[in-house]
């Protein structure tokens, strides 16, 4: 069976209360305990160690895009090339 609605939507007070004890425990955080000891301090290229992959990945996909691109257009002109009344390639 489903509970009615308590609410009318116009505000968000009290809405984890509504929910069942079960899924309250699954779904909260667990409380981060603080310990009075001294923490490493980050390196500073420790959290941007992933970007040269992606920029490498990238710019690999744009040279893969800028490639189709003027295939494209290459076989556009080709193909236009032999539609016009002077033949293929010739002026």
């Amino acid at each position: 069976m489903v509970a009615r609605n308590k609410h009318d939507g116009s505000g968000s007070d009290g809405w984890w209360d509504d929910l069942p004890p079960g899924v309250r425990s699954r779904v909260s955080r667990p409380v981060p305990v603080v310990e009075d000891c001294d923490t490493p301090e980050p390196q500073p290229g420790a959290a941007d160690s992933y970007r040269p992959a992606v920029v490498s990945d990238l710019s690999r996909l744009a040279a893969a895009v800028l490639v189709a691109a003027l295939a494209i257009i290459l076989f556009l002109l080709l193909a236009v090339s032999f539609l016009s009344d002077s033949g293929p390639l010739v002026s």
